[in-house]
Parts: C-alpha cells; sequence; structure tokens
C-alpha cells in the first residue's frame, strides 16, 4: 500500500470511529452498534468470524451476536435469529476456575489472548472448535478475543475475532497494531453494553414505581381496588384483538414493541378520581342531615358531584361546584346514600354514607351502649353496634381494616415523586 493510499485508508478508518462514536450517544437499538462495532472489527482485521459475549447475572458468557462470512451465519443481534448455543462456564465448580476456554480465561482475567494457531495452541482447549471443524469443514485457525470492561474495570463481555485475512484471502495471525485497535473498540462497545444494562435497570426501576403507585392508588377505594392492575391487561388485549383485524379501517393497525410497552405503562398511570362520602349518622325523623361530598384527583380536577340520598339508585343531586347539601329523612329505616364524583377525563368514583334514622328511644338505647369512638361512625362498612367498651375490642363485619396513613404503604406524593425522578434519569439515559 502506497503513501496516498495508506493516508486514504487511514481517513476512511477514521470516518466510521467517529461515526461509532457519535452512535455511542445517539442509537438507541444497542444491538445495532454493537455490529457497528463489529463490523468495524472485521474492517480493521477481515476476521472471518466475529463473536460478542454478554456477562449474564449468573456469571457465564451469553451469545450477544454471532457472525461468520465464510459459512454465512448470521445470528443474534438485530437478526431475529436466535443463537442455539448454551452459555460459557466461566466456573467449572464453585472452586475451579474454567481457564481450559479461551473465552472464559479472558472474562475471568480481563488479559486479550491472541493465539495464532488453533491447532497448535497448548494453553487452551478448543476441542470443541475442533469438532466443530470436522463436521462443517471450517478450519478455525487464528483467534484474537478481548475482554469488555465498564467503567469500574469489571468484566461485562468478551468480543472474539477469528481468522483474520490478508488481501488475498489468505488466513493470517492478528498482528499488534490490529489488537490495539480492536482492542480501542471493544472499550466502546462496554461502554455501549453498559448503557444497555443501565436502560434495561432504568425500566425495571421505573415499572416497579408506576406499579407501586398503582397499588397504593387501588388499596385507598373497596371499590375501584385492583382497576389499576386490570386496566392494563384488558388494554393489551384489545390492542392485541385489533392487530388481528384484516379488513375494515383497523385493517393496517399495528404496533410496534416500544409503542406497545408505552401503551402498556400510560395505562398504569392513568389515576381514578377518588370519593369521599363522610362518616355514618345516626338521627331522629324529621332532623336535617348535612352531606359534605368531597372528591380528589391525582390527574385532574373534579367537574362533578352527584347524590343518592335515598339509597334507591336516583341521583337526585348533582354540582359543578361541590358536593354539599342537606336533606332530611321521615321515615324510619337505614338509608345507604351514594356519593358519585366524576373528573375531567370522565372517570368517576362512588363512596356510600349509612344513615340511621331511628325514633328517640332507640337512639338513647344506642348511646347507652357505649360505643367506642372510632368503631361506631368513622367507617359505615365496619360499624358493628355491639362494639362496646366493656368487651375492649372492635368487633369489624369485615375481614379487615381499611387502609389508613399508617397502613406501611409509602404515601402518594412520596412515590409520585420517586417516579417523576425515574423518569427523568430514564429519558436522559
Amino acid at each position: 500500500m502506497d503513501a496516498l493510499n495508506r493516508i486514504k485508508f487511514l481517513e476512511d478508518r477514521l470516518h466510521r470511529l467517529s461515526a461509532i462514536g457519535m452512535a455511542l450517544s445517539t442509537e438507541k437499538n444497542t444491538d445495532r452498534l454493537f455490529e457497528m462495532i463489529l463490523e468495524e472489527a472485521k474492517n480493521i482485521t477481515q476476521a472471518d468470524g466475529r463473536t460478542l459475549y454478554s456477562m449474564n447475572k449468573n456469571g457465564d458468557l451469553d451469545f450477544e451476536i454471532l457472525r461468520n462470512d465464510s459459512m454465512d451465519t448470521i445470528m443474534g443481534g438485530t437478526s431475529g435469529v436466535e443463537i442455539p448455543y448454551y452459555p460459557v462456564h466461566l466456573w467449572l465448580d464453585d472452586k475451579t476456575p474454567n481457564q481450559k476456554n479461551v473465552s472464559a480465561y479472558v472474562a475471568l482475567t480481563g488479559k486479550t489472548v491472541n493465539i495464532k494457531d488453533a491447532y497448535k495452541e497448548e494453553g487452551f482447549d478448543f476441542e470443541g472448535t475442533k469438532n466443530f471443524d470436522k463436521k462443517s469443514g471450517y478450519h478455525s485457525k487464528s483467534f484474537l478475543t478481548v475482554p469488555l470492561k465498564n467503567h469500574e474495570n469489571e468484566i461485562i463481555g468478551v468480543m472474539q475475532l477469528i481468522n483474520a485475512r490478508n488481501d488475498k484471502g489468505e488466513v493470517i495471525s492478528f498482528n499488534q497494531e490490529m489488537q490495539e485497535q480492536v482492542e480501542s473498540l471493544a472499550s466502546q462497545g462496554a461502554v455501549a453494553l453498559t448503557n444497555k444494562r443501565l436502560v434495561e435497570e432504568l425500566k425495571i426501576l421505573f415499572e416497579a414505581f408506576i406499579k407501586l403507585i398503582a397499588t397504593a392508588i387501588d388499596k385507598k377505594s373497596e371499590y375501584t381496588g385492583g382497576h389499576c392492575e386490570r386496566v392494563p391487561v384488558i388494554t393489551m388485549m384489545l390492542a392485541d384483538a385489533v392487530a388481528k383485524i384484516k379488513e375494515g379501517k383497523y385493517k393496517d393497525f399495528s404496533m410496534t414493541d416500544d409503542e406497545r410497552y408505552e401503551e402498556y405503562f400510560q395505562v398504569w398511570v392513568y389515576a381514578e378520581p377518588i370519593a369521599y362520602a363522610g362518616d355514618s349518622v345516626i338521627v331522629q325523623p324529621g332532623n336535617s342531615v348535612q352531606f359534605a361530598g368531597a372528591g380528589t384527583d391525582e390527574d385532574g380536577v373534579i367537574v362533578k358531584y352527584e347524590w343518592d340520598l335515598n339509597g334507591d339508585g336516583i341521583f337526585e343531586f348533582n354540582s359543578d361546584d361541590s358536593g354539599i347539601t342537606t336533606f332530611i329523612y321521615n321515615d324510619e329505616g337505614e338509608f345507604i346514600t351514594m356519593l358519585r364524583v366524576t373528573d375531567n377525563d370522565g372517570h368517576t368514583s362512588v363512596d356510600d354514607r349509612i344513615i340511621t334514622v331511628v325514633s328517640e328511644e332507640e337512639e338513647e338505647i344506642i348511646q347507652e351502649e357505649k360505643v367506642i369512638p372510632g368503631c361506631t361512625y368513622n367507617d359505615a362498612k365496619n360499624y358493628n353496634p355491639g362494639a362496646t367498651e366493656d368487651d375492649g375490642s372492635c368487633d369489624f363485619n369485615v375481614d379487615s381494616e381499611p387502609l389508613t396513613e399508617d397502613s406501611g404503604l409509602p404515601s402518594l406524593s412520596f412515590l409520585v415523586s420517586f417516579c417523576v425522578i425515574a423518569i427523568i434519569a430514564f429519558r436522559r439515559r
């Protein structure tokens, strides 16, 4: 290669390395980025085979990308073809490192291994490679295996190149210049792999916070409990059903994996309004009862308040401003009133309030029972007239107590703050 061609060759290489550097900050598909790095390693060494491993949670090496030009092998990465090979174990048992396998050795020691001829190599076991060559007719000769280290100098993967070639297509060994440049590429691959893992971990953190918030919202209401969990499942069922339609206006409908992910967690975080009807009371016929219904909404405002004051299913009171009203009960009996609130998104929530209308004599009897404060009127659904100071306990009519501020769950504001932090971190990954 003359001087002019050498300069052009180096300019092209610098341009490709710059492209990889830019892709590190712009390319969201890490598999595509890995393939760019392996492709550049091929341009530098003319390597026929290229493999990228990543360290899994068990401490073994998973195959991420596998390429071999002579055998027309394209697996892993963006190919969509699953690599059928088992992970490379770094340890034979709890005490014995797998130092006979060259990839395992590099992952264990963090040292680059450059082998000129696998068939003449005595330090590593290439029996599996030789058996593969016999079956396939391939001949594996030169190997360059380089560790991928993260910013904490931890081994997170391995890059392996097989059979470097010269301009005539002849298999040669990897020279020192090739090794240094591939080691530089490996450092870029380590950055990409680290970013991939950070994004995955942020997704897990983000999902956990979203589900925790939804669970806290569900626990606040007996009527809407489980709603936040069911809506995402039903939403994706609907999306799948629409995607199967082959005719009509939805025949071209489809969703990418990213769109499905966004839709799934978007419906997790939508918040329902919460209605509060107030404490239950005992009154005498003809007395006026005041209703001060209230509602809250995490992601909007309450735009309508409605009361079913007779317990007959008819909401005779409605207001756009508040749930405050009065009503006179002339007949004795137990009336389960209902407050319904609607937010600006059209979502509704209900809560009940029991109004017990008794004669003056019955009210005196109830008062003589000395019902424990907090067990009588604070929660209509838990009301039990038989709970007195004498027995020292509240005999609730339900299996479990309602959620309170001391229930052990973090407050919604705390959870929302953490979720916002997770979202910001995820978007700035």
